[in-house]
């Protein structure tokens, strides 16, 4: 069982990477470097528009704007209908683990007494976030497409355009690993701006420097970026049989490997371990 929790971990690891790189593509549409304030990257014409539409209507408070905002971003990317016959056996185990209104069922997070965590964590919004990439047996699986059981609360799935558009409002970058951003916004500043997308949305801060250090006190840490995506993330599955397998899950930087099983009633938490928890770094 150790050895499946080191893979896990591993696994987990390999993802942080995964997701942190660079995220410039040949573009031609690209904009020039130096035409925009925010630059984790050139951007193309899209991201540079989604940028300026959160800029206006935050500058104007305008809150059904930010509606219709999210409301094209979900048009663009529905989720799917029902779970396709390619690959059932994996939208069904990610149906069941993504419980982001219950961030202890497949973890300990909500009795780990960690600052990360919030009792309010993913209550009362009107969409989920969800990054849908993750290691499957030597696999990197991207823009998956959950289906998911969240009954009224939309699902949004996180792609570049978006990511780097929402980033560049809050004034940090995705382009290698997450850095401030070049406006420079004070935390006032970067507060108003977290408010008004949760109107609809929730955002988590994320704070890098060693925790062994720090403590548990936030105004020890510099901020440094934020977590669009709502937590669990699942980063990595491994597959046993048909009826077990292993998760690795991420609460920001909190990692729990968690060995699964399916019965009549879906899948469940047989064993739940913590991967790590954040420190050091």
């Amino acid at each position: 069982m150790n050895s499946r929790h080191k893979i896990l971990q591993l696994l987990a690891l390999h993802l942080i990477i995964f997701l942190t790189l660079p995220s410039c593509k040949d573009d031609p549409d690209e904009v020039v470097c130096g035409e925009n304030p925010c630059l984790p990257c050139n951007f193309s014409e899209e991201v540079a528009a989604l940028y300026d539409q959160l800029n206006e209507m935050y500058e104007n408070d305008c809150v059904s704007c930010l509606e219709d905002f999210l409301e094209t971003w979900y048009a663009k990317y529905p989720p799917r209908e029902e779970i396709p016959d390619s690959n059932r056996w994996l939208h069904e185990l990610y149906r069941d683990v993504y419980t982001p209104w219950d961030l202890g069922a497949f973890t300990y997070m909500d009795t780990f007494n960690h600052f990360y965590y919030k009792p309010d964590m993913n209550q009362g919004v009107d969409y989920y976030i969800v990054r849908d990439e993750f290691h499957f047996m030597g696999e990197d699986i991207t823009e998956f497409k959950p289906v998911l059981d969240t009954e009224n609360v939309k699902v949004l799935y996180l792609r570049p355009e978006y990511e780097l558009a929402l980033s560049c409002f809050l004034d940090y970058s995705t382009s290698g690993s997450p850095t401030p951003g070049p406006l420079k916004l004070d935390r006032t500043e970067l507060e108003k701006r977290e408010s008004f997308l949760e109107n609809f949305l929730q955002i988590t801060t994320d704070l890098i420097g060693s925790m062994d250090q720090n403590g548990d006190k936030l105004e020890n840490y510099l901020l440094h970026y934020y977590r669009l995506e709502n937590v669990p993330v699942i980063v990595g599955i491994l597959k046993y049989s048909d009826s077990t397998a292993s998760v690795a899950l991420f609460i920001n930087r909190i990692s729990w490997s968690t060995e699964i099983a399916k019965g009549e009633n879906g899948w469940k938490p047989v064993e739940i371990k913590l991967a790590w928890d954040g420190s050091s770094l």
